[in-house]
């Protein structure tokens, strides 16, 4: 045989998967290779809840169809040693026997859980988060809004003071929060007898300083 030959033989031989190893005392009857790799060289005790090969405590079916723990060389000592009379076995060799077999017993299986706890725990988040955002808005968001109607407010301001006779002022943000744009509307006896494009031409001078920093500004008058 070619040593190319022998190579490719250790390589197919090396991709094999490896398979579960097994104790030397794990004895498995048919049925039980046929689901060997699915549940190990654990031992099948029954038909359980629905036949299905699963390990579940149950207390509405407290036998599961199989073992909880493999087949080890410890259990099978414990085995041998079961067949005599009990009052050779420890407590804790008792324990194990079970623990083989049983992943809880049936006062650990109803215990409570404790997962009310976590439903406590997110409502009461859900909760904080909840106030939290009642707080943003009632400061927070309540101030923006107070701050946005300080350039009306110098504005009516200015007005009110270059127009003292004036019946109606009306400064109003039509920028919808995208810049510095404002209606005015001003209805003063100081308008009397001026064309509306001077009383622009009034508003627009009274309001000068203002105005270089808006984007925007439409004026209505009325004498």
């Amino acid at each position: 045989m070619s040593l190319g030959c022998v190579y490719r033989s250790f390589s197919a031989v090396s991709r094999v998967s490896r398979v579960p190893q097994r104790y030397a005392t794990s004895v498995l009857s048919p049925l039980e290779q046929k689901y060997f790799p699915h549940i190990g060289n654990r031992e099948i005790v029954g038909f359980g809840r629905s036949g299905t090969l699963n390990y579940l405590d149950d207390i509405n079916c407290p036998y599961p169809p199989i073992r909880f723990q493999n087949h080890t060389d410890e259990i099978a000592a414990l085995r041998k040693k079961e067949e005599g009379p009990w009052s050779n076995l420890t407590l804790d060799e008792v324990k194990t026997l079970y623990r083989h077999s049983f992943c809880r017993t049936l006062e650990e299986a109803i215990a409570p859980h404790g997962l009310w706890k976590m439903g406590v725990g997110w409502g009461l988040a859900v909760v904080s988060v909840g106030c939290l955002l009642f707080v943003f808005v009632r400061t927070v968001a309540k101030c923006l809004r107070l701050f946005s109607t300080v350039g009306e407010n110098a504005v009516a301001s200015v007005l009110r003071r270059c127009f003292p006779r004036s019946r109606t002022i009306e400064v109003s943000d039509v920028s919808g929060g995208c810049g510095a744009m404002y209606r005015v509307f001003i209805e003063s006896e100081d308008f009397h007898g001026m064309s509306v494009l001077a009383q622009h031409r009034a508003v627009k001078e009274a309001l000068r300083k203002e105005i270089a920093n808006m984007h925007g500004i439409t004026i209505v008058t009325k004498d």
